[in-house]
């Protein structure tokens, strides 16, 4: 592996991380070549990041409904 190499897998790894992504899944993404199964794990991530914000967003109206009522 090449430096840029290494610094791109770093740049990835932190950015992915960032957003919660699992280890396993990043090490995933790294280690294959397949653009398919790639844009299928930032789905899969994308779909739980819009699952729990929803859910947070549901917590939050709850919350407002009690602070105002």
């Amino acid at each position: 592996m090449d430096a840029s190499t290494n610094r791109r897998d770093v740049a990835i790894t932190r950015a992915l991380r960032h957003h919660e992504m699992p280890t396993e899944e990043i090490r995933a993404i790294l280690e294959t070549d397949n653009q398919e199964l790639v844009h299928r794990y930032i789905e899969l991530h994308r779909e739980r990041l819009e699952e729990r914000l929803t859910e947070q967003l549901r917590a939050l109206a709850n919350l407002e409904r009690l602070l105002t009522s």
